[in-house]
């Protein structure tokens, strides 16, 4: 709020003090698991402050703990897409993609697709918005995020026979 209402300064000490809460709780964790709980908010909060890096380093170093988990590469990824890093963010959304089911590997495929774009690479991220849609559509009702779906959607191209 402080930000939005142009405090820069206020804003800046409330993320320096939120930082601080976070990364103390996490260092009183004794499991990567557990001090990984607050890595998204201490990422959004490295970045506020212009520490970018700390935050890529923060989730490279969760990755590696923690190969077989798509959460860290999925935050890893997203962190690397915010700082406009997107070929780096490629290759973490994409194990990200591999490694998550359900309604997360939806958005994790939307976020590729999301870096595809800032990459020029169309043809990329029509792939990732197919997929998206073709694995929404296999997923029970409960699970599917039809919001997601129909905004894959809407940004693909016509397909050949719709155009007859």
């Amino acid at each position: 709020l402080a930000e939005e209402l142009g405090d820069k300064d206020v804003g800046t000490a409330l993320h320096e003090r939120r930082l601080k809460m976070l990364e103390d709780d996490a260092a009183a964790q004794t499991t990567p698991e557990a001090q990984q709980v607050h890595d998204y908010a201490r990422m959004n909060s490295l970045v506020a402050l212009g520490r970018g890096d700390d935050a890529v380093k923060l989730f490279q170093q969760r990755a590696q703990q923690r190969p077989d988990d798509y959460e860290p590469w999925a935050r890893f990824g997203a962190t690397l897409h915010k700082l406009g890093r997107d070929d780096e963010a490629k290759g973490a959304l994409e194990k990200a993609v591999a490694l998550s089911y359900g309604t997360r590997r939806l958005r994790y495929l939307a976020a590729l697709a999301e870096v595809h774009d800032a990459r020029n690479d169309s043809e990329a991220a029509r792939v990732a918005r197919q997929t998206l849609v073709d694995d929404g559509a296999k997923l029970p009702a409960v699970l599917r995020d039809d919001k997601l779906i129909a905004a894959a959607q809407a940004k693909l191209p016509p397909s050949p026979t719709a155009q007859r």
